[in-house]
């Protein structure tokens, strides 16, 4: 992802069956991001949330916003083994240097529409951000399970059972343009999966897809897969809306296969197909960026090119209840 650049996501998060992200958005979901002592270490690199607030945004004559906003940072040690002269050739030169890039990322909780904002040039991907949240996420629950093992004497196996571990996925928000774009570079397109994920609260977008969630979720399958494949091609034309119109839901994951003109393999899925739009003159202050990010954001679901997502009845009691305490 290019730096300066804006890109969207569906944040989908689930604890079992049943629960969402809002259900225990104070005792998980909350924790995870303002708790400023959660760090992820991967080897010399060292993730983690700064200047992490959750506030109360109006914008304009819409219905009032609950925000998580802040800096996701990638604190870690570039290191180089050699460089080039220009009479000795490659020269071994053994440096390092600490480096943070950052992402700006704003989590509407009223209807989890992430907005993700590189800051930097090597700034932290949206699978490291995925990646990362639902460590911290993981972390404060288990906390919360052993406290409540020890205050209230329930074992943890039936803990984890009335109060199952948070699961995360970020799906990028994909561009019909760019879906086309992509598409037309194979030659054969020789399979399409599509990996349905539990939604939050929203309906999906396509009929067809939704017909096969109230078919087949009922069963409480580990995974919701539909496979359409073609050695000889599947028609292009086709397959182009069908994958238009699962990326539409923003709860699909998307992966195509086949091959270019040349006959090599090719392949695609959703962070080929995510939707970017460049933001200039990009402010210092973070209340100033937040009301340029949001500003941009509105203007796109206002034309759909970012679908709107609906806040859930569900949803709009937890979310008072949470403003409530701000």
């Amino acid at each position: 992802m290019k730096h300066n650049e804006l890109s969207f996501a569906n944040f989908i998060c689930t604890f079992g069956e049943n629960k969402y992200l809002l259900d225990f958005a104070k005792e998980i979901v909350l924790p995870a991001f303002l708790n400023d002592a959660l760090v992820r270490k991967y080897g010399d690199t060292h993730y983690y949330y700064y200047d992490t607030k959750l506030s109360v945004r109006k914008f304009g004559d819409a219905t009032p916003l609950l925000i998580l906003s802040g800096h996701f940072v990638k604190d870690t040690v570039l290191k180089r083994e050699q460089i080039f002269d220009a009479r000795k050739g490659l020269v071994s030169d053994y440096e390092q240097m600490r480096s943070a890039p950052s992402a700006y990322f704003i989590l509407i909780l009223n209807n989890h529409r992430l907005l993700y904002f590189p800051e930097t040039s090597y700034a932290p991907s949206l699978s490291n951000f995925q990646s990362t949240t639902e460590h911290f996420m993981r972390k404060v629950w288990r906390k919360e399970i052993a406290t409540l093992n020890k205050e209230n004497g329930v074992s943890i196996k039936e803990l984890r059972k009335s109060f199952p571990q948070p699961r995360l996925k970020v799906i990028p928000t994909a561009g019909e343009q760019k879906i086309t774009d992509v598409m037309d570079a194979f030659d054969l397109i020789k399979e399409i999966k599509l990996r349905l994920i539990k939604p939050n609260h929203e309906v999906s977008a396509s009929d067809a897809l939704q017909s096969v969630e109230d078919t087949f979720r009922p069963l409480n399958p580990k995974r919701l897969d539909i496979i359409v494949a073609e050695g000889d091609g599947l028609e292009n034309d086709e397959s182009i809306q069908l994958v238009a119109e699962a990326a539409e839901t923003d709860n699909t994951e998307i992966l195509v296969k086949g091959v270019d003109e040349y006959g090599n393999r090719l392949k695609a899925e959703n962070s080929e197909f995510a939707l970017t739009t460049k933001i200039d003159d990009v402010p210092d202050d973070d209340d100033q960026l937040i009301e340029v990010l949001m500003k941009k954001y509105e203007g796109l679901a206002a034309d759909e090119i970012v679908k709107p997502i609906k806040t859930s009845e569900h949803s709009k009691g937890i979310i008072a209840k949470l403003m409530s305490l701000l």
